[in-house]
């Protein structure tokens, strides 16, 4: 498991260095107008779990706890300004792993967030190869 959260974390840096924005809070002006502040920002979010359940548990039926694996779930945009603009979670099961994305809507749509996921991919293969 190490190795591959290793691989992910490098990853990740890579690809924020391009999605640089993720790594922001949001912020508002004296104006009112709210903007990304990627100095003053603790930066995007790596959490590292573990579950006593299988692949096959998630694989199942919607389960409620599925919910609780996604870092930002019931978030709305204006929460950017406290929590992180995009958060991973790596859950580590008995036979495998969930990765879960969250991601700030107000940074971008579903494009935008396969976008960095597959340039994020690109990136791994890099680490990998």
């Amino acid at each position: 498991m190490v190795p591959l959260l290793h691989r992910l974390k490098n990853s990740l840096s890579t690809a924020l260095f391009h999605f640089y924005p993720l790594s922001g809070r949001l912020a508002t002006a004296t104006n009112n107008g709210v903007y990304v502040d990627c100095v003053n920002s603790p930066g995007a979010k790596f959490i590292h779990a573990a579950l006593d359940i299988t692949v096959s548990d998630i694989l199942s039926p919607l389960q409620p706890f599925i919910q609780s694996l996604f870092d930002l779930n019931k978030a709305v945009n204006y929460d950017g300004h406290t929590l992180p603009l995009l958060s991973i979670q790596v859950t580590e099961l008995l036979d495998g792993v969930f990765i879960a994305c969250s991601f700030n809507h107000s940074l971008g749509d579903g494009t935008s967030f396969w976008n960095f996921l597959g340039g994020n991919r690109l990136y791994i293969d890099k680490f990998e190869g």
